[in-house]
């Protein structure tokens, strides 16, 4: 479990001693990622293709986030080229791919 969570700070880029792995399923992880993540009023940026995109977009509307998307059609994928203008235009604390792991910004907060 050491291990684990010497991971999982690296992904998320902090030092939090209880930072721990829940089992679940993958909407377990979406919704624990944007609980402890997300603030009322921060501008949240997903990427929608499909069903899970659009049961993010619900998530985190609930917990108060201004939610702003791109959208693709199924199959095809979120590349960064693609999404400059709307990430430069949103500036968004959070977003979220589903090529890629959730990325925070505080550069601007």
């Amino acid at each position: 479990m050491d291990e684990i969570q010497s991971l999982l700070r690296y992904v998320w880029q902090t030092e939090n001693p209880l930072t721990i792995a829940v089992s679940g399923t993958g909407t377990a992880a979406m919704e624990a990622t944007i609980a402890n993540s997300v603030e009322p009023g921060d501008v949240v940026l997903i990427g929608v293709k499909g069903y899970f995109g659009n049961r993010l977009v619900d998530m985190a509307g609930r917990y108060g986030a201004d939610v702003r998307t791109i959208t693709k059609p199924w199959g095809q994928v979120f590349r960064s080229t693609n999404c400059g203008l709307q990430w430069k235009h949103t500036d968004p604390r959070f977003w979220h791919s589903f090529m890629q792991k959730p990325q925070l910004e505080h550069a601007s907060h």
